[in-house]
């Protein structure tokens, strides 16, 4: 799934930033169809195989968890941008308080994340919380930091603006399905019966086919009608890719290939900027004159591929040195 998301997101940044498709039918039927479950997919990912059953939150291993994630969601991106900064001669201080950061804010928000996830655990281990407690504790604090970044009060501050900005506070409304992702994982046996009931695909592919078609709406209608659209699109795809996984194991092509993708995400997200910044329209015919939606599929998906090929053959080239392979992608250097 995991793979299946980052080529998606490859393919979005494709057709927006390198090849000029943003006023294209094609690339608004993506924008319609995938932006409300893309971003929402990869941090419920992200959260499903953060949580783990028998590890105990106390201070030593938060200490360790911070130390293991601080330098391959942090310090990696900041190194990437500040190439990017001098590649492109940009002023970099700026994109240090952009809340996007240069299109590497998913690593610094997932990593906000994970520091708003723990102070909840050590809330629920001083004051000895049950396991239910614990779950309402984090999806009540999940649900009030969504409403509080997407609900319409939010407009009279600029969530984009100084520290705010620097913060990201802005793209805080997905910590909800990274906390979704963490309770799915640790009700599994829960989902997997819910998974397995007939027509579930179907009823939550319905469901999100019928939020998609409802017209806009207001204030705290619209904050919950966007909620329930990004979650039906993201159960949409969990349940298929869960329906289909024996197509999807290692023993298959598509499945293999797949699963190495998915756990290089992290370094084909640093590097496809590298491509899809290099004014490619320049190089490339210009695809936007295609005039057909479906060409203009076609074309973005291929140009992902090989993007994402060649981000994979960069990576492995980058991670045969310890040192590179530390300091770039947070690699353990083994003693």
């Amino acid at each position: 799934m995991r793979g299946f998301t980052i080529l998606l997101v490859v393919m979005w940044h494709v057709s927006y930033f390198g090849l000029g498709f943003d006023d294209s039918d094609a690339f608004n039927a993506q924008k319609y169809i995938f932006l409300p479950f893309l971003i929402p997919l990869f941090f419920f990912i992200s959260g499903f195989v953060t949580y783990k059953a028998t590890f105990q939150w106390n201070y030593s291993n938060i200490a360790l968890f911070l130390k293991k994630k601080l330098p391959a969601l942090v310090i990696s991106p900041l190194i990437f941008m500040l190439v990017i900064s001098l590649i492109k001669c940009n002023d970099f201080v700026p994109t240090l308080y952009d809340p996007f950061k240069g299109g590497y804010w998913f690593t610094f928000s997932l990593f906000e994340y994970f520091l708003i996830y723990l102070f909840c655990n050590l809330m629920v281990r001083i004051f000895k919380m049950n396991s239910m407690t614990e779950d309402v504790i984090h999806v009540t604090t999940a649900l009030a930091i969504y409403l509080l970044t997407t609900w319409t009060f939010v407009g009279s501050y600029n969530l984009d603006d100084g520290l705010t900005g620097a913060l990201g506070i802005s793209n805080f409304h997905h910590y909800v399905f990274f906390i979704i992702g963490i309770r799915c994982r640790k009700h599994q046996a829960m989902l997997e019966r819910l998974l397995n009931t007939r027509y579930f695909t179907a009823t939550v592919l319905c469901a999100f086919i019928v939020l998609l078609l409802v017209p806009s709406l207001d204030c705290l209608s619209s904050t919950i009608y966007h909620l329930l659209l990004s979650l039906s699109g993201v159960l949409c795809v969990f349940s298929v890719f869960h329906h289909y996984q024996g197509q999807f194991s290692s023993n298959s092509k598509v499945g293999k290939s797949l699963i190495f993708i998915g756990r290089r995400t992290l370094d084909i997200y640093l590097l496809h900027y590298f491509f899809v910044y290099s004014n490619l329209p320049s190089v490339l015919p210009n695809f936007a004159l295609l005039d057909s939606p479906f060409l203009e599929i076609v074309v973005s998906f291929s140009i992902s591929i090989i993007i994402v090929v060649s981000c994979l053959l960069v990576s492995s080239v980058l991670r045969s040195s310890p040192i590179l392979a530390h300091f770039l992608f947070g690699q353990k250097i083994k003693c």
